[in-house]
């Protein structure tokens, strides 16, 4: 007769100072324990090995952020993310963390996995490109600011800049109206409690931006 089943797993561990999130499923077990006539033995298994159904309810357990960083953990991981959560925005943030720095912003906790591959996180556009054109746009700013000194703080990327800036904004609000609060001077303020949540997640509605959905396609 099997016996109890008690499971203990770290999903995540948020390194904040340093921007990044270390995922080790070949370190992170869970004790399964059954008993038979004999006696009790032990077996262990990694996340990986779990059921799918379960592998479901850890990601119905994320936020937009967390999902996203479990989903590249391993191949098998990112469609059950994609199902669940959409394309996820790089501007979404890990609404848990207290600081607004890089150390919750999606694109500040992919940039030193993703800096293999050359690329570099782009404010104005939003997503990751190349560094031979993120120089290109700063050149190009550069060339037209020089030529039309008069209108100086008009140029195509500063207008970029500053769409992008709220843009990025929303997206923070979003997410922490979906865990309902937000962090203020190291306090969790609570949203409903507070009387609070309303007016400072009404722009979300005034920009028609949708609590539930995929996102803009410009990230994972």
């Amino acid at each position: 007769m099997p016996g109890k089943v008690n499971a203990s797993l770290t999903l995540l561990h948020i390194n904040v100072e340093h921007s990044k999130l270390t995922f080790i499923d070949a370190v992170v077990t869970i004790p399964i324990i059954t008993a038979d006539k004999e006696g009790e033995t032990k077996a262990k298994a990694t996340i990986s090995s779990l059921p799918p159904e379960l592998h479901l309810k850890i990601f119905k357990c994320l936020d937009r952020v967390s999902s996203v960083c479990f989903g590249l953990t391993a191949k098998k991981f990112y469609p059950i993310h994609k199902e669940f959560r959409g394309l996820v925005p790089l501007t979404a943030c890990c609404p848990q963390v207290p600081s607004r720095s890089g150390g919750r912003i999606l694109f500040g906790l992919l940039k030193e996995w993703i800096k293999e591959t050359g690329l570099v996180f782009s404010g104005a556009e939003l997503k990751f490109i190349t560094r031979e054109k993120k120089s290109k746009m700063k050149e190009d700013d550069f060339i037209w600011r020089f030529y039309n000194w008069r209108s100086f703080g008009q140029s195509p990327l500063a207008k970029k800049l500053v769409k992008a800036k709220g843009a990025r904004r929303l997206e923070i609000l979003r997410d922490e109206k979906e865990a309902g609060g937000w962090w203020e001077k190291g306090v969790w303020i609570d949203g409903q409690e507070s009387g609070k949540g309303g007016q400072r997640w009404m722009e979300l509605t005034y920009e028609g931006v949708e609590f539930e959905g995929i996102g803009d396609g410009t990230g994972h």
